[in-house]
C-alpha cells in the first residue's frame, strides 16, 4: 500500500487484508493530507457531522417547501388579477370609462 504527497510515493506497508490496508491509508492520508484527504471510511466524528449537515440540509428543504406550498396557494388569485385587460388593451373609450368608475369610487 502507497501514498502518494509531495510527488512521491511513500509506502505504507503490506497488510493481511484489504480493510487493514484501507484503514492504514486513511489514517495516513489524514495526517498528511488534512481536509484534503479522501478517506475509505469516515470517522465517529465525520460521521456525525455529516448527519448533522444532512439534517440541516433537510430542515431547509422542509422550509422551502413549505414557502413553495404558500405561494401556490396564493397563485389562484394572481391570474384572476393578471387576466383583467389593462386600459390600453381594451382602448381609449374604455379607459376613459374606467377612469371615471375609478373617480366615483
Amino acid at each position: 500500500m502507497k501514498l502518494t504527497y509531495g510527488g512521491k510515493n511513500h509506502s505504507l506497508g503490506y497488510f493481511a487484508d484489504e480493510h487493514a490496508a484501507a484503514m492504514a491509508y486513511d489514517e495516513a492520508a489524514r495526517r498528511v493530507l488534512g481536509e484534503s484527504a479522501a478517506p475509505n471510511f469516515l470517522t465517529a466524528e465525520e460521521t456525525a457531522e455529516l448527519q448533522a449537515r444532512e439534517e440541516y440540509e433537510e430542515r431547509a428543504r422542509t422550509k422551502v417547501r413549505h414557502a413553495m406550498q404558500l405561494y401556490r396557494a396564493a397563485l389562484p388569485v394572481a391570474p384572476a388579477l393578471l387576466a383583467r385587460p389593462s386600459a390600453r388593451q381594451l382602448g381609449p373609450a374604455a379607459a376613459a370609462s374606467a377612469r371615471h368608475e375609478a373617480h366615483e369610487r
